[in-house]
């Protein structure tokens, strides 16, 4: 399913369901309605320890690409810090600095994060490989990987609450 929302300064919002794919196979179920693999990558966290999104095989993920210097990033993370707080026992936050060291350093993202009081954990793309693996071009992206690895939702622009707690719901079950 695609559903796409205009707003007056013509940005738009796409969002992929892979629950709406229908193979004839399947009884509707997230299980039976999973979409591509998710591309593995390495990012690093705070303390500069190596992260990979299959070190989290088993368990549902959240994962968001965003900058500082990014408005609409900045306009949702209330949002992502309230599920955060809502989903955070249940869903792995991977929330995912692009940071290349010229727009955006590990220093002015956790500046940002700390300033702002948010409390979910970050991690940081140095080297563009989970950029690269997802094909960023564009910021904020959003994905919903469930606990078998497999891509169940994305939104390739700003997330709305609503959206965001729908696809926290898909994963975490």
């Amino acid at each position: 399913m695609f559903i796409i929302v205009l707003s007056s300064v013509t940005a738009c919002v796409v969002v992929h369901d892979n629950n709406d794919i229908d193979d004839g196979k399947n009884d509707g179920t997230p299980e039976e309605n999973k979409g591509e693999k998710a591309p593995d990558f390495k990012v690093t966290d705070a303390n500069g320890k190596e992260i990979k999104l299959s070190d989290y095989i088993g368990k549902p993920v959240l994962l968001n690409f965003w900058a500082s210097w990014c408005p609409p990033c900045k306009a949702e993370m209330p949002d992502f810090e309230a599920a955060y707080k809502e989903y955070g026992e249940d869903v792995v936050f991977l929330i995912v600095n692009l940071t290349d060291g010229i727009y955006e350093t590990i220093g002015t993202a956790k500046k940002y994060i700390s300033d702002m009081g948010y409390t979910f954990p970050i991690v940081f793309d140095t080297s563009s490989e989970a950029a690269n693996a997802y094909s960023v071009t564009g910021i904020p992206n959003t994905y919903f990987i469930d606990k078998d690895g497999y891509i169940v939702k994305y939104v390739d622009q700003m997330i709305s609450a609503v959206q965001l707690d729908e696809g926290l719901k898909l994963i975490a079950k």
